[in-house]
């Protein structure tokens, strides 16, 4: 009678354990979902925004018969939509990456991306760092992940090592992209506010010429 009681409160701690960890697993499944939808929604945010400001430029550039002011506007439409599709490569790796996953069921992978050298490939978001430190940061993460794929045995290992370089190359590219994008459109606004202040020279200067005795 004694073991048929024993046996029956095992089973019932056990099916408790297990109905905890799968609770634990939920929530934790759960935050790692509304993690992965606040980035993917910040990213579709912003891919639609310079989508926008890359039509407005472009409709600018058919519309305007100067033909030097025309290239400019044309070249802010560029800027604008690498922006764009840079946002748009980092949030379909939002969307496709496992990362959170994997670093939340590997100790040992997470030790080495909170803890060891690829600890900065965590600072893609974090104020105050420079684009260009941030596109370096997630590409050497990229690298390391790839270098600890080929030097270990485990294939599964392996596997998540490698899925992790692919989503931090994806994004790596994609802000480099944004970043290019940047430094291509503060260029061409540079350059439209030089020719706009030639152009106001000269039509000084001719009002000028109008005016003045002969």
């Amino acid at each position: 009678m004694k073991r048929i009681v024993s046996i029956v409160v095992g089973a019932m701690f056990s099916l408790l354990c297990v109905a905890s960890g799968q609770d634990v697993e939920k929530q934790t499944s759960d935050v790692q979902q509304k993690c992965v939808k606040a980035d993917s929604a910040v990213c579709g945010k912003k891919t639609t925004k310079f989508s926008k400001r890359a039509a407005y430029y472009q409709d600018k550039a058919a519309g305007e018969k100067n033909k030097d002011l025309a290239a400019i506007y044309s070249k802010c439409a560029e800027a604008k939509k690498k922006m764009a599709d840079g946002h748009a490569k980092m949030n379909k790796s939002y969307k496709e990456c496992e990362c959170k996953t994997i670093l939340s069921s590997n100790p040992e992978i997470k030790s080495e991306v909170f803890d060891g050298k690829m600890k900065n490939c965590m600072m893609e978001r974090k104020k105050g760092v420079h684009l260009s430190t941030r596109v370096k940061n997630m590409q050497g993460c990229a690298d390391m992940c790839l270098k600890k794929a080929q030097q270990t045995e485990d294939k599964n290992l392996a596997q998540q090592y490698n899925k992790i370089a692919a989503c931090m190359q994806a994004k790596s590219e994609g802000l480099n992209l944004v970043m290019e994008g940047k430094k291509e459109f503060k260029d061409a606004r540079k350059e439209l506010k030089v020719l706009k202040a030639k152009a106001k020279a000269a039509a000084k200067d001719k009002t000028a010429a109008e005016v003045s005795p002969e």
